[in-house]
């Protein structure tokens, strides 16, 4: 009988729409996973409405919740973490944490991180610690790297000019410690305007996705 995967997942949650583990949880779920959500802050709505009411979660709440899983004798078996949304670079470094908490248990555990940065076009504000943690600290403790565009451009500290320049840029990432480099949202200059590309890219060789594009007036969150 096949094993059910455990995956931990990190990031946001809104009361209203559909971001962060309120997007995530159902489709993983639908697909055999066993998803333990974690909510990083929780927000009546996305912050591209540009107001919202809420809070981030305190951070050493994460560790202590890793924690009591591991009390009841669970956490050995969280086959993943996947982070997301940060509502601040000490929440990050709980999260880091957590993971190194959840290896020592389960060595085969995979880190999943969506390093999600600030994005002003689309509404998504993140403090600029965020960032800075994403950049400096995280990428290098991620077995799975998944930015956009943007945050591509911002972790290699230049914009991507073609495809293959976005795959160099991908590959490069592999050095700082990342087993995979998966590019969610491919926008370099030159791509059709009517396709959604993505990219993935481990040592073995790379891999390109493209599908028509489904233009909405506002991003459906």
């Amino acid at each position: 009988m096949k094993r059910t995967p455990h995956l931990l997942a990190i990031q946001s949650h809104v009361v209203f729409g559909h971001a962060g583990n309120s997007a995530a949880v159902f489709p993983m779920q639908r697909i055999g996973v066993n998803v333990w959500p974690l909510n990083t802050v929780q927000f009546s709505n996305h912050t591209q409405y540009g107001q919202w009411a809420g809070e981030v979660l305190a951070p050493a709440q994460i560790p202590a919740l890793v924690e009591g899983i591991c009390n009841i004798g669970e956490l050995g078996n969280c086959d993943a973490v996947l982070s997301g949304y940060l509502g601040s670079a000490e929440q990050g470094r709980a999260i880091l944490a957590g993971v190194e908490r959840i290896k020592a248990v389960n060595p085969k555990a995979l880190y999943l991180c969506d390093p999600v940065m600030g994005h002003a076009q689309k509404g998504c504000i993140v403090p600029q610690e965020v960032s800075d943690f994403l950049l400096q600290e995280a990428v290098a403790k991620a077995d799975i790297l998944c930015p956009n565009q943007l945050e591509l451009d911002s972790f290699c500290r230049r914009q991507a000019q073609s495809l293959e320049d976005c795959a160099d840029m991908a590959r490069s990432l592999l050095e700082h410690g990342p087993q995979v480099v998966l590019v969610k949202h491919l926008a370099y200059p030159g791509r059709e305007a009517d396709a959604f590309e993505m990219l993935l890219v481990t040592r073995e060789g790379s891999w390109h996705l493209r599908r028509p594009l489904l233009a909405f007036p506002r991003q459906p969150v």
